[in-house]
């Protein structure tokens, strides 16, 4: 059985979570679960606990690679973002990494540096989304205030599918609409080649870099690269 608990802060009480642990390991069967979390609200200690209980993936929100964005939209470190990684590997967790193009601040070179550093993180997973202020976030509310977003004039139901190659609902950035999409689209492939990459070294030495060439023309076919996604997934390389 595997269950994934849909709460962004997982880990913000870190007393709540420390008694989850300790209760599923000790009063329930063995189970397998995963959960979102940020990175300056977990330690290497509770994800050993965590692990010990059955979480064998855990999904962090990045969302860039550029330090002063990342600190203007989310209050954290490139440092903390690379020790939670570290530690969750370390436990045998496996780690996602949630990441976003289009904040405010960003620009094409900045954009850049997420990819880079998604690369550079030993993630198992990076997913790119598009930037969509919601009402009630911090981020809605600050736009508000500017006279930059309407609620009035928001469909919503759209927002939900901002993340294909072509839908832009808000620019924050200091990009144009073409370069966003441009560094989009670009976004999953290179990790994608990376993960195949390393999964074929592992699993065939030496003749891991040919099976490489062989199979890198392939990955662009999109339907190819979604089932290669979804292998890397059950083989958690």
């Amino acid at each position: 059985m595997l269950i994934f608990f849909i709460d962004d802060l997982f880990t913000f009480e870190k007393d709540r979570a420390y008694k989850f642990a300790k209760l599923v390991k000790e009063e329930l069967p063995p189970i397998e679960w995963q959960c979102l979390s940020r990175v300056d609200t977990v330690t290497p200690d509770l994800l050993n606990k965590m692990a010990e209980a059955g979480c064998n993936r855990i999904y962090y929100g990045i969302e860039s690679g550029n330090q002063t964005v990342l600190k203007d939209v989310k209050g954290i470190t490139i440092e903390e973002v690379e020790n939670a990684v570290k530690s969750a590997k370390g436990a045998g967790i496996a780690t996602s990494g949630f990441f976003m193009l289009a904040l405010p601040g960003d620009t094409k070179e900045t954009m850049q540096e997420t990819i880079t550093f998604s690369l550079e993180l030993d993630l198992d997973e990076a997913i790119f989304f598009i930037t969509t202020p919601f009402p009630g976030t911090r981020l809605w509310d600050i736009l508000e205030r500017k006279s930059l977003v309407d609620f009035n004039r928001l469909d919503l139901s759209k927002a939900f599918y901002c993340g294909t190659d072509d839908m832009i609902l808000f620019n924050l950035s200091n990009a144009t609409d073409d370069e966003v999409l441009q560094m989009f689209r670009k976004a999953n492939l290179p990790f994608l080649h990376y993960r195949i990459k390393i999964m074929l070294n592992r699993k065939l030495g030496k003749g891991g870099r040919l099976s490489y060439a062989i199979v890198k023309p392939i990955i662009r076919i999109k339907l190819l690269r979604t089932l290669a996604r979804n292998f890397l997934k059950v083989i958690r390389v």
